[in-house]
């Protein structure tokens, strides 16, 4: 089915062409646990590679099951090269 034909049909419907974000229904992403807190590791100084190794274990040592969940950790990874610390 080719959207510009799906679209016009849902709008006839009521229904809007477009998705609501998780943002929008005020829920939070398990993979923005992992972001947040490897941002605020090296934001604090802790190297990349340290960081997001971090964040993974805590991941899957969480409580909550859909942050233990792979599918929400263990795709993100460093590409690219370090950068020497000042």
């Amino acid at each position: 089915m080719v959207a510009s034909s799906f679209c016009p049909k849902l709008m006839a419907r009521g229904k809007s062409a477009e998705h609501p974000s998780p943002a929008s229904a005020n829920v939070k992403m398990p993979s923005a646990e992992l972001l947040e807190r490897f941002h605020r590791e090296v934001a604090s100084g802790t190297s990349p590679e340290t960081a997001l190794r971090e964040a993974q274990i805590a991941c899957i040592r969480s409580t909550e099951p859909a942050l233990r969940a792979p599918a929400n950790w263990a795709a993100f990874e460093l590409i690219g090269g370090v950068r020497a610390r000042a």
